[in-house]
């Protein structure tokens, strides 16, 4: 017993220092919490024989430390996968066993893991990222990371990844059916089009932007071409999420990477030398924080395309923008839309803030059956069946809130003769 206890408490110590990293050490926690798993096996292998009192030790300590911040480890959990699926020089040529070894080793923290969900919609995040600018370093690898999880969880948790795959796949025989019937070319420029299922896709913002007459051509040329073969559907166009390759010839001749929003802002410069902000801004109709963003992704980054009057690294709605013809590169192909992989604290934000909107759906349509089946029920009970079917982390007052909800909607009504019992109204 006392063995156990101090197992127990040194783990328990050893995974808390881990997780109170400082903030510029935060992408290295799960990588940390694995290497201290891998040093713990040796010790219970050779010291202990694999005690299955010692292994509980372990796995209760895990527990008890990782789910008292569980969003967070669910968070840097699919940040850490996506790192480890991206196309990247280091995930390059992994052989297919150490692929499979790594993602064992990161369903070994999912395992203890409370916010599933939370990881889920990070993980469907990334994906759907890796996926629409093709940044998947395997598709088999990625198949397999979707394999593990539905075995650890059910068939509704990888539903929408599933879906993703199905829709990118699908998208590709429509493109080569596209291209075959209509050659799929004008004006020199080649089209691509990802047709995505609405609800098994992350919710993406569309903004305004104001495309060129040739590309709003070739929409309307595979809107109806995609009509002809499903008719009585709808599609609506994103081009936040599009990329795209031009061809530059300033110093040298280039090809750059792009987001769709930034090529409309460079090709805005097709015709004039200069530009103001004000002017970008009425010829794009980008949003003007977006746009803000973009004129600093092109001119104050690393590849200076745009050169603008001030030096420094903000955009002002009075400043002047003019084509930087003294460029030279000695890539030929350079990537300049970095920007639309990362996300940025507020959209980790939404993210987080959309599990938690949807766990609380979740705990309504749990009391509403509970109650349905039940008739009649008092709090305590109730409480204690709706924590017995959600195993998401949650309080007691989570849930009363959600039944004063339900109250208030007319889905139950408290028993007059007492407070503390609920009757389910039909």
């Amino acid at each position: 017993s006392n063995i156990k206890e101090s197992w127990y408490q040194y783990i328990r110590d050893e995974v808390v220092k881990i997780i109170d990293s400082p903030p510029e050490e935060e992408a290295n926690i799960v990588d940390n919490l694995l290497q201290l798993k891998e040093r713990l096996d040796i010790i219970m292998e050779k010291a202990f024989k694999k005690s299955k009192v010692l292994q509980k030790g372990m796995s209760d300590a895990f527990d008890s430390v990782i789910n008292k911040s569980p969003n967070k480890i669910a968070e840097l959990l699919a940040k850490y996968l996506d790192d480890k699926l991206r196309k990247s020089n280091s995930n390059k040529g992994r052989p297919e066993e150490q692929m499979e070894a790594l993602l064992d080793n990161a369903m070994v923290i999912f395992r203890h893991l409370s916010a599933k969900d939370v990881f889920g919609a990070f993980y469907s995040k990334k994906l759907s990222k890796r996926l629409l600018l093709d940044k998947c370093a395997s598709y088999d690898a990625e198949k397999m990371m979707i394999s593990k999880l539905k075995a650890e969880c059910g068939s509704y948790f990888t539903k929408n990844p599933e879906k993703m795959f199905k829709d990118i796949e699908l998208s590709k025989d429509l493109m080569q059916k596209y291209h075959h019937n209509k050659g799929g070319e004008r004006a020199n420029i080649e089209l691509g089009v990802n047709v995505l299922t609405t609800g098994s896709w992350p919710a993406s913002a569309i903004s305004p932007i104001n495309l060129s007459a040739e590309v709003t051509s070739l929409q309307t040329d595979y809107e109806e071409f995609y009509l002809r073969q499903y008719s009585g559907r709808k599609l609506t166009w994103n081009a936040q999420m599009g990329t795209c390759v031009l061809r530059v010839v300033l110093n040298t001749k280039n090809e750059f990477s792009l987001s769709v929003p930034q090529a409309v802002v460079l090709m805005q410069f097709n015709h004039h030398d200069t530009l103001n902000w004000k002017q970008i801004r009425e010829m794009t109709q980008i949003d003007p924080q977006e746009l803000n963003g973009l004129l600093i992704s092109l001119s104050c980054l690393k590849h200076k395309i745009l050169l603008k009057s001030n030096d420094n690294k903000k955009v002002a709605q009075d400043e002047q923008f003019t084509v930087n013809l003294k460029f030279t590169s000695k890539m030929y192909r350079i990537q300049l839309n970095q920007l639309q992989l990362k996300e940025s604290k507020e959209e980790d934000n939404q993210t987080t803030e959309k599990v938690l909107q949807d766990r609380q759906y979740l705990i309504d349509a749990v009391v509403v059956r509970i109650m349905k089946a039940r008739k009649s029920l008092s709090h305590a009970d109730l409480l204690a069946e709706v924590f017995n079917m959600i195993k998401y982390p949650m309080k007691g007052s989570d849930v009363k809130k959600r039944i004063e909800t339900l109250i208030d909607r007319d889905y139950l009504k408290r028993d007059p003769s007492n407070h503390s019992v609920y009757i389910y109204l039909a």
